[in-house]
């Protein structure tokens, strides 16, 4: 069964899980170059296009003793875990996690030794009003705090810049998929749903790119964020089906939509440079899937009254067909890892907290120019946050399902 640990960020996602509302971010997938395929496009756009019977021209290996283990049960002081909401591995094997528990940022060496704080509960330069998730570019800190606020920080701590709550015109649930190589925010918009009647509704959203020197925000692209059907009268969300990814990289944005298995990427002025398409049939939702769901429902919702719980739960519709593939990661290599579907993280927007599989997954990397490059396979019970060169590195849960942040060498 997936296990999903109550945290104060799983609290604070049931109040949305109840409403059943949600606000998901973006992902797309692309090809193998040998197996790829050219339609007509944009000039600028490389299109891969990967057949049901491609096959990655690589596969990774970890290594199974991992490099870096912090956090666990046993461990005491700075390195008690408890609501991880982001690992980055930093390019001298030093690693920052960001601990939703404490509201702060904690490094360690490559040995696993504390080394110090960064951040603090507040709402000041250099404090968080809740840490939402902390993304990385190369070395810099992109840490989200759940005021919509940015804050951005060097590889020694230092704040080099804050962004207030974005201002997206006529658009709600706004929040900051990341940030871009030159200091430009990447700002998400849920669109206005203008469609009251139909039976079926996708909901869109719009990404804009907002200049680290200005508050005008300019669109660049719309995508399918989630669905809702009409029942009873009432729009209710539809889960275990296709959601909305979306990655920050550098120089690019890419994002996806889960119906089908595409990434579509774009540059920092919002240009399309690649979309990568491979033909997966990911398959009907299953009664396991419906089961496991229902299970981390429950765990997320536990300090709720049971019966509005079990109510909520009875108004949930489920997804005849499953999501494609499922979370993005980014690298600070400019690659993009995008995941296999599981139940949980249908409804978690973003990623908050780890969602573990109690299976091994599987994982396809796209490279920089668009094409699919390798897979790997990733340990059951290991959640991924971070990927580079030669190490991978997430979150596990030990026997008594304490938080564990463990850094895997990676074999190309």
């Amino acid at each position: 069964m997936l296990r999903l640990p109550l945290t104060s960020a799983a609290c604070g996602l049931s109040t949305a899980l109840l409403s059943l509302s949600l606000s998901l971010s973006l992902t797309l997938v692309l090809p193998r170059t040998s197996d790829a395929q050219r339609p007509a496009g944009a000039a600028s756009e490389r299109v891969f296009t990967y057949g049901a019977s491609a096959r990655a021209p690589a596969r990774w290996q970890v290594d199974p003793r991992p490099l870096t283990r912090i956090g666990g049960s046993a461990a005491q002081g700075p390195a008690e875990l408890a609501q991880v909401l982001g690992v980055a591995r930093l390019a001298d094997g030093r690693v920052v996690i960001a601990d939703g528990g404490s509201t702060e940022l904690r490094v360690f060496s490559a040995d696993g030794r504390f080394i110090r704080a960064i951040g603090r509960k507040g709402q000041g330069p250099g404090e968080f009003d809740g840490i939402q998730i902390m993304h990385r570019s190369a070395d810099t800190l992109v840490v989200h705090d759940r005021t919509s606020r940015l804050q951005i920080y060097d590889a020694e701590g230092t704040l080099l810049r804050s962004y207030a709550r974005p201002v997206f015109p006529g658009r709600g649930t706004l929040s900051w998929p990341g940030m871009l190589s030159d200091g430009s925010g990447v700002v998400q918009g849920v669109d206005p749903v203008t469609d009251s009647t139909s039976a079926r509704v996708t909901a869109t959203a719009s990404l804009a790119i907002r200049p680290p020197d200005s508050t005008d925000v300019r669109a660049f692209t719309s995508i399918p964020v989630f669905e809702r059907v009409r029942r009873g009268g009432a729009q209710v969300a539809v889960f275990l089906g296709a959601v909305s990814r979306v990655a920050v990289m550098g120089e690019r944005v890419c994002a996806g939509y889960s119906l089908t298995w595409q990434v579509r990427c774009f540059d920092r002025r919002g240009t399309p440079v690649s979309r990568t398409v491979r033909s997966v049939s990911p398959g009907a939702v299953t009664g396991a899937d419906k089961e496991s769901f229902r299970a981390g429902y429950l765990a997320a919702n536990k300090g709720q009254p049971p019966e509005r719980v079990r109510a909520a739960l009875d108004r949930i519709e489920y997804a005849q067909q499953r999501s494609a593939f499922g979370r993005f990661v980014p690298s600070p290599t400019g690659e993009l890892w995008v995941g296999a579907f599981v139940a949980l993280e249908s409804f978690i927007p973003g990623r908050r907290g780890p969602a573990m599989s109690p299976t091994a997954t599987t994982w396809s990397v796209i490279g920089t120019d668009g094409a699919w490059i390798a897979e790997v396979i990733l340990p059951a019970q290991f959640s991924l946050l971070d990927a580079g060169r030669d190490y991978v590195a997430g979150v596990e849960l030990d026997s008594d399902d304490v938080e564990t942040v463990v850094v895997y060498r990676l074999r190309r």
